[in-house]
């Protein structure tokens, strides 16, 4: 009976310590800083069906084909830098008829030539995605530093204004996107800033 009360005694301690910890005020900050990224190239996804129009003069695949190839020769573009796809168009959401191209260029000209040519009404040829190659990050473990140093910056900042002191870290998360190397957009820009993110954790006293 009395190693059972102990027992109990014992356990009700254990419970009360790790409520109060748990419940020990914590200030929650997010320190950034600027990334090192610059971009490499630009990426166009062109998808070519054949005509779905009900007119008798409906063009095949080909002939739709030829004739995006022809208006980019006259606007200066190869069109054997158009890579195309076979994987890719089946993955879409269009019928069986079609090609699915990939068009990259490192030049800000190109993509105003390429948007040139998306004017055929009939919907044969669409523009269905943008992309941006970047290159890799450089000297990442700086910017790791930088966006720590500024996080706990801020929650020294806090603690102050409440009469406290910064205590212990108690966690980091980590919102790296740095290894990423190709983000799709709704639009390009020939300069771009990005910026990475860390969650710090610190216990107040």
């Amino acid at each position: 009976m009395k190693t059972s009360i102990l027992f109990l005694f014992c356990l009700a301690s254990i419970c009360t310590a790790f409520a109060q910890s748990a419940t020990k005020p914590f200030i929650e900050v997010r320190g950034m800083a600027k990334l090192e990224r610059s971009i490499k190239s630009y990426k166009l996804d062109i998808v070519i069906n054949q005509d779905q129009s009900y007119t008798d003069n409906k063009r095949t695949l080909d002939e739709v084909r030829n004739g995006f190839f022809e208006k980019a020769k006259s606007v200066g573009i190869d069109p054997t830098r158009f890579k195309e796809d076979k994987i890719a168009y089946v993955l879409t959401q269009y019928g069986a008829g079609g090609s699915y191209y990939t068009f990259e260029t490192t030049k800000p000209e190109e993509l105003i030539a390429i948007h040139s040519l998306m004017e055929d009404k009939s919907g044969t040829v669409l523009l269905i995605a943008k992309r941006i190659v970047y290159n890799p990050v450089t000297n990442f473990s700086k910017t790791m530093t930088d966006a720590f140093n500024d996080g706990k910056g801020r929650a020294e900042k806090i603690a102050a204004a409440m009469g406290k002191n910064l205590g212990e870290l108690q966690s980091v998360i980590d919102y790296s996107n740095a290894d990423d190397e190709e983000e799709s957009v709704g639009y390009f820009q020939t300069e771009e800033d990005s910026y990475y993110y860390v969650s710090l954790k610190y216990a107040i006293e």
